[in-house]
């Protein structure tokens, strides 16, 4: 009876530590300012450069990366002919590019990476409705929804950048 005690009450507390994280903790974390995004972005001026210019060479239009359990995961879901479809799982054998991304999934604890469009999309911050980022545009143009709903586009100092928030 005691030992069956001890278990609800541990259960009890994961429980409530996981309600604390997702609808208290997690929404308030500190968003990153204008000023830090732009601040990081001439940090790690020639890591984004690299990445950027190694998804813009990519086969795929639209990729989603992000970073799980010290590995780099990619998928694609672009426009197939016939329909929209899912390609799956995709795969980087650039090293250099492979270690950028992990610098800034593990330095700067960057949310995913995606390259859709006519941009790729550096998120940084995310709360359970809204996201924060940088994206660089390979035209210049800010970016439009569509793929990703961009509620919110500032241009910044650095040449064909944006501060976005997306919902």
């Amino acid at each position: 009876m005691k030992k069956s005690i001890i278990i609800i009450g541990i259960v009890i507390i994961i429980i409530s530590l996981v309600v604390f994280y997702n609808y208290f903790y997690w929404p308030i974390a500190p968003r990153p300012s204008l000023s830090k995004l732009e601040k990081e972005l001439k940090e790690n001026e020639a890591t984004l450069s690299s990445i950027i210019e190694y998804l813009n060479n990519y086969e795929y239009d639209r990729l989603t990366i992000r970073y799980r359990n010290g590995e780099i995961k990619v998928y694609s879901t672009q426009q197939q002919e016939g329909g929209r479809g899912s390609i799956g799982d995709v795969t980087f054998d650039n090293e250099e590019i492979l270690n950028n991304m992990i610098h800034l999934f593990e330095v700067y604890k960057h949310v995913k990476i995606e390259k859709a469009d006519n941009y790729v999309y550096f998120h940084r911050w995310s709360d359970q409705r809204r996201g924060i980022g940088l994206v660089y545009t390979f035209d210049g143009n800010a970016p439009k929804s569509g793929y990703l709903n961009f509620t919110e586009t500032k241009k910044i100092s650095a040449e064909n950048w944006y501060y976005c928030i997306e919902e």
